[in-house]
């Protein structure tokens, strides 16, 4: 496979991803309605409610067109507690047959280290009228530019066009998507010919694996329920995270908490009245404060270098405040250890010591 082609194009690189793992050989995930079925003989799946074989999941990226804007992150810390020590070798095979794309990207299998291997994370989610979706989470991004053009998807009101200074700022790879829990997620339905909306009230994360003999335990279960966008002025400070980007501003080189507090009376302005700036988009304040220059100076520093800040303006850039302190959270939030360890030996009512075990050997079929 010549995976150097195909990432090639930014556009279809994460659908690209989820070729070369192996976890998307469907056309799209299947909507379910739970049921009773027994977990297939031989597979450590927890689900019961699972029609679709391992490695065979519909990748969440693709499906739902993830993006900054309706995801959350993963970043999967793997251990291992087993018996055998090469668990988690680089499979060869997956080696030589995209020693080219490896080449490019030497991190990747470091970085991403569930690539190649039969070990799945697996999203369900469902709905308020219990349709479940499943899906397998794929890598965000493989380096900055991937970051830039293809997890904020063009979004140039989130990402400017000189790039991010203070207070965030490319986090480095490892980072999975996860469907956001909450809000609004959109599919293309092929029956219908058209998007449709998917709303998850209840989203969790499993790992599946073909590792005869090993557990496998996650520290997520639930997906977490940041909020991963806010579009709307009003939206932005009521949620959560506006006293998080006024926090961004008292903690900046320069800033204060008087500057802070002048900010969220601003803003509040804009939503509540009386609006506190002039007339003119170039002037400032109405009455003066003592803190505004300094106030201005320090958010044209957290801005790049070619933004100009006025007092109009102020609604767009706390926006932008506040979608800094969201990737922050996701960021913060993202780590994940996945615990792979043996099985524990049938409980025996008799003394008889139990014969030693062979060591495990895992049974990869990828």
């Amino acid at each position: 496979m010549n995976l150097k082609a195909i990432v090639a194009s930014r556009r279809f690189l994460l659908g690209s991803i989820a070729a070369a793992l192996g976890f998307s050989s469907v056309a799209v995930p299947v909507l379910l309605q739970p049921a009773g079925a027994a977990p297939t003989e031989g597979s450590n799946t927890t689900d019961g409610f699972s029609a679709q074989t391992i490695g065979t999941y519909e990748s969440c990226t693709a499906y739902f067109g993830l993006v900054k804007a309706n995801s959350n992150l993963a970043n999967f810390d793997l251990v291992n507690n087993t018996a055998n020590p090469e668990l988690f070798a680089a499979d060869p095979e997956f080696i030589a047959d995209n020693a080219e794309f490896i080449a490019e990207f030497p991190d990747f299998l470091a970085d991403f280290p569930l690539a190649a291997s039969d070990i799945v994370p697996v999203v369900t989610l469902t709905d308020e009228s219990n349709n479940i979706v499943e899906c397998s989470p794929m890598p965000g991004w493989l380096d900055e530019a991937t970051w830039v053009n293809d997890y904020f998807g063009g979004d140039a009101t989130s990402i400017p066009e000189d790039g991010f200074s203070y207070p965030f700022s490319y986090p480095g790879t490892g980072f999975w998507l996860l469907p956001a829990v909450g809000y609004p997620l959109e599919y293309f339905d092929f029956a219908s010919q058209q998007d449709l909306q998917f709303i998850a009230v209840t989203g969790t994360l499993r790992f599946e694996s073909n590792l005869a003999g090993v557990s496998v335990l996650s520290s997520m279960v639930n997906l977490p329920t940041t909020a991963p966008f806010v579009l709307a002025v009003d939206e932005m400070y009521e949620s959560s995270y506006w006293a998080s980007a006024l926090d961004l501003v008292a903690t900046a080189p320069g800033g204060s908490a008087e500057q802070a507090a002048l900010l969220d009376s601003i803003v509040s302005g804009f939503i509540n009245g009386p609006t506190m700036c002039g007339g003119d988009e170039s002037g400032g304040l109405l009455e003066p404060d003592p803190n505004y220059a300094s106030l201005i100076a320090t958010l044209e520093a957290l801005m790049p270098a070619d933004q100009d800040v006025y007092c109009g303006a102020l609604n767009i850039v706390s926006l932008w405040l506040v979608d800094a302190a969201i990737q922050i959270a996701k960021v913060a939030n993202a780590p994940v250890t996945v615990t792979f360890s043996d099985s524990a030996p049938a409980s025996t009512s008799t003394s008889t010591s139990l014969a030693p075990t062979e060591p495990l050997v895992p049974a990869f079929t990828g």
